[in-house]
């Protein structure tokens, strides 16, 4: 306490330690989990993720950590949505750096956590194109770009009358 009866807390810098799955699409909405140490109260409504332009500090989103998700050891945060850090990233897709502060302010020292924005798909060709619709299943091929390369494929479809 000062002679003023203000309190001061003194602690660590927060640290993030590592991140769960790093990637999402260039509309955000993403879920971001965050394991740091020297978080100061993971669930109060200030912990907040800061988006960063790897080469430009000046391009830059923040957003609220979803107070109802935190633990004592993890933040989850909701990725915004690329095109508000930087046109580029939005159209294309990159790299961003990660931050986090538990007061709003005063954001981690490390610069090494990243989130990766990747492009939408685009499919430009299906076959067969045409299906028939007693059959109970028709093996599709999809043909296109920016596509992610994961171990378990699928698609969902959804048919006019």
């Amino acid at each position: 306490y000062t002679s003023e009866d203000k309190y001061y807390v003194f602690r660590e810098q927060d640290s993030i330690l590592s991140t769960g799955e790093n990637k999402g699409t260039v509309i955000g909405g993403t879920k971001l989990t965050i394991y740091f140490k020297n978080f100061y109260d993971p669930s109060n409504l200030r912990a907040k993720c800061w988006f960063e332009h790897k080469t430009d500090p000046t391009k830059y989103f923040d957003v609220l950590a979803e107070s109802s998700l935190a633990t004592p050891t993890s933040i989850t945060c909701i990725s915004p949505k690329a095109d508000t850090i930087d046109t580029n990233i939005g159209l294309n897709g990159g790299e961003v750096l990660v931050w986090i502060s538990s007061n709003g302010y005063e954001f981690s020292l490390e610069n090494d956590k990243t989130f990766i924005y990747q492009p939408l798909p685009f499919i430009n060709q299906v076959t067969p194109e045409y299906v028939f619709i007693d059959v109970s299943t028709t093996k599709l091929t999809l043909y296109g770009i920016n596509f992610i390369n994961v171990s378990t494929r699928y698609a969902t479809f959804t048919f006019d009358q």
